[in-house]
């Protein structure tokens, strides 16, 4: 992993997950394993562009304040901004890390949705020292970007819930030199006809959510937008559900591959006066032996909690089953668990991620 110095850290801190401020609880810096210890002491300066009386900004970077139980004086908050927010800390020595590792926002486990969303993190070699510094989006001095992504929502319960953020610099890339900035995305859903003697039926999809497991029922729900295809559905009852994925740009397909397959289970559709859908779900046991070792991209977020560790990607991993060796940020792991959830709006605007869990 790479070890990053910093005299100050910065957070610009886009949105929340809903509610009327934006709160985060801890942000903890390591080195080589070990928690970085911060006091009062060690803060030169720390300062926010909006914050609350009872929770300052720095008391999200004072690493022995509880992590569970009463929030006030116990984490950062915002007095009613939720959003474009720039949270600054500025040490009294430059300290090395090389894992940054965060609590999201939280009331004795209520309110996670005032927790931090999308975040830019930089490092700079230069001291903040006054409210003008504190300017969400300015440029900033001798920086460096080393996180630009999403912090996961607190889990509801009051309980640490830590979440270790994958670095820019630290993931590596997998499988075929795919230039994902470029590269576009499509998924198909087909239902196979063989089994009732007909042919393929490729059905439009407005989402789709899987979850794969290794020698146990693997799951998947997709809905159908309209109910054209609804009649011609009902004649596969025997059929399998199977969602592709490509990657393509232009009219070159770079990579394709299914990302799940089940047995046809129910059909149901739900109609209003103005539009209606089908809901196709089902599941099917596969075992998967190829056991490879997959090294990950597009990498948004990772934590560890009761000995599982759960990463997420911004787009699914095509080479990726479960039982394969994940690779990532120097860390390795056994995928137990693979959840992909894909949304399509009217306009086709795809929204997607997947989360891998393991031990």
């Amino acid at each position: 992993m790479t070890v990053h110095t910093a005299k100050t850290v910065v957070l610009d801190i886009a949105n929340n997950y809903g509610g009327d401020w934006v709160e985060l609880r801890s942000v903890d810096f390591y080195l080589n394993g070990e928690l970085i210890p911060i006091g009062i002491e060690g803060i030169r300066f720390c300062g926010a562009s909006d914050y609350y009386e009872d929770n300052l900004p720095e008391c999200a970077f004072i690493t022995s304040l509880p992590k569970v139980s009463w929030s006030e004086e116990a984490g950062f908050a915002t007095d009613y901004a939720v959003e474009n927010i720039r949270l600054v800390c500025t040490f009294m020595n430059p300290i090395e890390f090389d894992q940054i590792v965060i609590n999201n926002g939280h009331y004795e486990g209520y309110g996670t949705i005032f927790g931090v969303r999308d975040v830019k993190i930089y490092t700079a070699l230069v001291a903040f020292d006054h409210d003008s510094d504190l300017v969400y989006g300015e440029p900033i001095t001798d920086s460096k970007l080393i996180f630009d992504g999403t912090f996961r929502e607190h889990v509801e319960g009051d309980v640490e819930d830590p979440e270790t953020l994958i670095l820019l610099g630290d993931s590596t890339d997998s499988g075929p030199d795919i230039p994902i900035a470029l590269a576009q995305a499509f998924y198909a859903c087909t239902i196979t006809g063989t089994e009732n003697n007909l042919s393929d039926l490729v059905v439009p999809i407005s989402s789709f959510r899987s979850r794969r497991r290794s020698g146990s029922p693997s799951y998947l729900q997709v809905v159908v937008p309209g109910l054209d295809r609804y009649d011609d559905i009902v004649l596969r009852p025997a059929g399998d559900v199977v969602i592709n994925m490509t990657y393509s740009m232009g009219e070159v397909i770079i990579s394709q591959g299914e990302i799940a397959r089940v047995n046809m289970g129910t059909v149901n559709y739900q109609k209003s006066s103005q539009s209606g859908s089908i809901t196709l779900s089902g599941s099917k046991q596969t075992t998967y032996t190829s056991g490879k070792t997959v090294p990950l991209s597009n990498v948004t977020w990772s934590s560890f909690n009761s000995g599982t560790l759960r990463v997420g990607l911004a787009v699914p991993d095509l080479d990726l089953n479960p039982g394969d060796t994940v690779a990532v940020g120097g860390l390795s792991f056994t995928a137990e668990l693979i959840t992909t959830t894909v949304s399509i709006s009217a306009n086709g605007t795809i929204t997607s991620g997947m989360e891998i869990s393991g031990l």
